[in-house]
């Protein structure tokens, strides 16, 4: 039976919640980020949660596209969600904000160098990114 209750130990997802889905197909680059998250106040109720995990998978798969994420991930992101380019880097600003007013210091942790402001979309991606591959 799947809650949306997760316990973070550590920095280690367990228990049962939308982080602990394994058993229904949750792949470990979604639990990585989750993780990731889930310290912040960020979770699934906010729209860009899903976007920013399928852009980060997107530039795992492709690292080129890490250089054109307006048109080549926003923009295909944007088609299956039937929404602007826009309004994908929009969510994603929406969760850097919320990142970085909850716990400006551990985003700094996480980017590995010092910001004075919140990351843009393009560098929340980056920072995921680095952190789900340096986990893996």
């Amino acid at each position: 039976m799947l809650t949306n209750q997760c316990d973070i130990i550590e920095g280690q997802i367990c228990g049962v919640g939308i982080a602990a889905e394994s058993s229904v197909g949750v792949s470990d680059v979604r639990r990585s980020i989750f993780g990731l998250l889930r310290p912040l106040g960020i979770t699934e109720i906010y729209f860009g949660v899903r976007q920013l995990i399928h852009a980060v998978e997107m530039v795992m798969e492709n690292p080129d596209t890490i250089h054109a994420l307006q048109k080549e991930v926003f923009s295909e992101i944007a088609a299956q969600y039937s929404v602007s380019w826009g309004a994908i880097e929009r969510n994603l600003r929406i969760i850097s904000q919320r990142a970085w007013d909850t716990d400006p210091v551990y985003i700094e942790k996480l980017a590995g160098y010092p910001m004075s402001k919140r990351p843009t979309a393009s560098q929340l991606i980056e920072i995921i990114l680095h952190n789900v591959q340096r986990e893996q």
